[in-house]
């Protein structure tokens, strides 16, 4: 019979590994580093500075895929980082995909999908302000 902390542990692993998955899973630093057109020392340099979403997985960082596109970057995700930083890779990455009652039930996602970064940003500023970023809504 498996103890409450191995369970314990096996539910976390499990659950980063669903949030990993979301919105088109992850991308390894090889990748990254072709798709923005730069070296890998300069990718891991940006993910220290907390300006690229990622996290440390045995040996490798994967990153959020959700958060590049054609053109690089999506608009307002390193702004928002920004606001974010000294904060934990997956809480950032769970406000990303969370909904919230004061952005019309939309993700912050969504909203930097339409355009929408200065409302993010002030969201999170907000949250940072009220001391509630580890706050989620359902």
């Amino acid at each position: 019979m498996k103890s409450t902390w191995s369970t314990t542990l096996d539910l976390g692993r499990r659950l980063r590994e669903r949030i990993a998955a979301m919105e088109g899973g992850t991308v390894s630093l090889g990748d990254l580093a072709r798709v923005l057109r730069t070296s890998e020392e300069t990718v891991l340099a940006r993910w220290r500075d907390r300006q690229l979403l990622g996290w440390r997985e045995t040996t490798e960082v994967r990153f959020s895929a959700w958060q590049f596109g054609s053109a690089g970057m999506l608009p307002g995700v390193e702004p928002v980082l920004e606001v974010l930083r000294g904060h934990d890779h997956w809480r950032v990455l769970l406000y990303f995909l969370t909904t919230y009652p004061e952005l019309g039930r939309q993700r912050p996602l969504d909203l930097l999908r339409a355009d929408q970064a200065e409302a993010v940003i002030a969201h999170a500023r907000g949250l940072m302000a009220e001391d509630d970023f580890w706050r989620l809504q359902a």
